[in-house]
């Protein structure tokens, strides 16, 4: 793990020493054990190290191929580096390490743009061919690793992350479009940013830079489903079931590649104790430190369903119990460590569990990636659900419905049975496409036309955000296939993956994901729907845990990486909410109607309605605006 950075001209030659030093001291957390620059005319790689594989000085980047013509940088880790070594050491190429990323330039210089596809792991990176004068920067396939780019002049600038990529071009102005966006998603989706001129390049994408064009272009796409979908007999079930365990198992004995402590990150449901299971199998004899955060709030702490699992497999827990936050704290800490807006209140408990698990270990497994290509989310089923209540009830039927329950988009109608029931219901009047957004978005059009400032909608008339988000899916006619393919492509790469990096990285942590190895996911994709989404969600990760997890594991029910936002907002953040949103400073933003502030922390404060969600979006907007747009002014 680490950060990188760099700059290229494409057809003058600039000294770009100095604006790339720059940046990569902006990013010594993400790699606090080294660090290393190269550079030519016209052209600059800026590198921070966390050391995790041959830790020797050897071990350092930028590595080049054996004639300098090829230099490259990579952030993450490369899974299948031991192979691919041999493979370029039999067609005469020489190393001088035994570190992952040094295979990278070698593989360009070989291949060419489709070196790429051979890697498998987690990664960005770039490769500078100074005989081709070229650039080419990458991300994996699911984007486990972040990558933001701008152009400026002829100089392309990247970094590992935003606020690095702003010590050598300036923030300037926030995106109208992107703060539409955000409000809409709560994360700004790639390839946007919340700053003008910057852009994040997509996963599984390439930006190739040269005298001629700056283009990017993907390099992969997700596996198709099935066509027809296939047989789901118990006697298939029961072949995929040991399949998927030796599956994980393989991708658990992968990550397992370190020279530095490892442990593991464990909640109280299925992902992260199966990814324990499957340690257990690959490596009997290891015990690792399991790190689990705890809530004060019965509804959300899962510490005794974790210490469960823990104790199945040997295991060594490690608590911390999360406190109500500090207001100003703990949004001031989310600004500084997302410099994107970041609207997923979960990266308050994933912050502090990073920092848990850095004072035991460099590596964790994770069990994410679990969810999103085995359709275990409650909206999974919803999709099914209401694909069936398409074909009995009538349009206007279900719109009624849908009206009766009100104003009941995701995060409005609270927790529980009956705020899913009211999510649910209030989307019946739309279109499945549509639906595959409701469930997931904040502010959608009606609220937007009611609370964001005419100035703000001005500016963005042409945005259509949910329009946006489903472009580029692969055509289905199935909801589940499709809202599928949403969290793969979307909602993975742009929220949970952004939220671990960052929160991960900012105390220099290595998060490995066994779920998401692309031999997992294809297989996922494989599978028939009944044996994604059968009797509940998960049915085939639910089965293997069946066998495996502790019964009260097994059969829990989903509860996410949460906080009890609605409570804090009535209580520790309800005076600093009430501060920061009714302020001059927050209104001069234009960006909400006036009053609008006023009027949603009203209506939440009554207790009568669950408007949590949105305050916290807004807050996390006026704290990521304080710090990057407000002080760049300034400076």
């Amino acid at each position: 793990m680490c950060g990188i950075c760099g700059a290229f001209a494409r057809r003058s030659t600039p000294d770009l020493a100095a604006a790339v030093g720059r940046m990569t001291s902006a990013l010594a957390h993400r790699g606090p054990d080294d660090e290393g620059e190269f550079h030519a005319p016209g052209m600059a790689l800026g590198f921070r190290r966390l050391a995790v594989v041959d830790l020797s000085p050897a071990g350092n980047q930028p590595h080049a191929a054996e004639d300098g013509g090829v230099v490259a940088v990579v952030n993450g880790e490369i899974d299948n580096h031991a192979e691919l070594r041999e493979e370029l050491r039999a067609r005469g190429r020489t190393f001088r390490s035994t570190n992952d990323a040094e295979v990278v330039p070698h593989l360009y210089a070989e291949l060419g743009d489709r070196f790429v596809e051979r890697l498998d792991g987690m990664f960005a990176l770039a490769v500078l061919d100074r005989r081709r004068r070229r650039l080419v920067l990458a991300r994996d396939r699911l984007g486990k690793k972040p990558l933001v780019w701008r152009e400026e002049g002829d100089v392309v600038w990247f970094a590992s992350e935003g606020g690095a990529l702003r010590r050598a071009c300036p923030a300037g102005e926030a995106d109208p479009g992107a703060i539409v966006r955000f409000l809409t998603f709560g994360v700004v989706p790639a390839p946007h940013s919340a700053v003008r001129g910057e852009r994040r390049l997509p996963p599984g994408s390439l930006l190739v830079a040269d005298a001629d064009q700056v283009r990017v272009e993907r390099w992969w796409t997700p596996p198709a489903p099935p066509a027809p979908d296939g047989d789901a007999s118990p006697r298939r079930l029961a072949a995929e079931k040991e399949e998927l365990r030796a599956a994980l198992g393989e991708a658990v004995r992968k990550r397992l590649r370190s020279e530095v402590p490892l442990g593991v990150f464990l909640s109280g449901g299925i992902d992260s104790g199966l990814v324990l299971a499957a340690l257990r199998d690959v490596a009997p004899d290891l015990r690792p430190p399991a790190f689990t955060i705890g809530f004060d709030d019965a509804a959300y702490d899962e510490r005794r369903l974790a210490a469960a699992t823990a104790e199945r497999f040997g295991a060594e827990p490690v608590v911390e119990l999360l406190p109500a936050p500090d207001p100003t704290a703990a949004l001031d800490e989310i600004a500084a460590t997302y410099d994107e807006p970041f609207g997923d209140p979960s990266a308050v408990p994933t912050l502090r569990l990073c920092r848990l698990a850095r004072r035991r270990a460099t590596v964790v497994l994770s069990g994410d990636g679990g969810d999103e290509p085995f359709a275990g989310y409650r909206r999974h089923r919803a999709a099914v659900l209401a694909a069936r209540l398409d074909r009995v009830a009538p349009r206007p039927l279900r719109g009624l419905l849908a009206r009766a329950v009100g104003e009941a988009a995701n995060g409005t109608a609270g927790r529980g049975a009956c705020g899913s029931f009211r999510r649910f219901a209030g989307a019946l009047g739309l279109d499945p496409a549509e639906r595959t957004l409701a469930w997931q978005t904040f502010f959608r059009a009606p609220q937007r036309a009611r609370f964001l400032h005419p100035d703000l909608l001005a500016a963005t008339a042409s945005l259509d955000p949910e329009g946006e988000a489903l472009a580029g899916l692969p055509a289905t006619s199935s909801p589940l296939r499709r809202a599928l393919s949403y969290d793969l492509l979307r909602y993975l790469p742009d929220d949970l993956l952004v939220k671990v990096d960052r929160a991960s990285m900012a105390v220099g942590l290595e998060v490995r994901s066994p779920w998401l190895d692309p031999s997992i996911v294809a297989r996922a994709a494989r599978l028939p729907a009944a044996l994604l989404n059968g009797r509940g969600t998960k049915t085939l990760p639910r089965a293997l845990a069946a066998d495996l997890l502790p019964e009260a594991v097994a059969r829990g029910r989903k509860r996410g990486f949460g906080v009890p936002l609605a409570r804090w907002l009535r209580g520790p953040l309800r005076d600093e909410a009430r501060r920061r949103l009714l302020a001059d400073r927050f209104g001069a933003r234009r960006w909400l109607a006036d009053g609008a502030a006023a009027e949603l922390l009203d209506r939440h404060a009554s207790g009568r309605e669950d408007w949590s969600s949105y305050l916290w979006l807004l807050l996390v907007l006026d704290a990521w605006a304080r710090r990057w747009i407000d002080r760049e002014a300034a400076s």
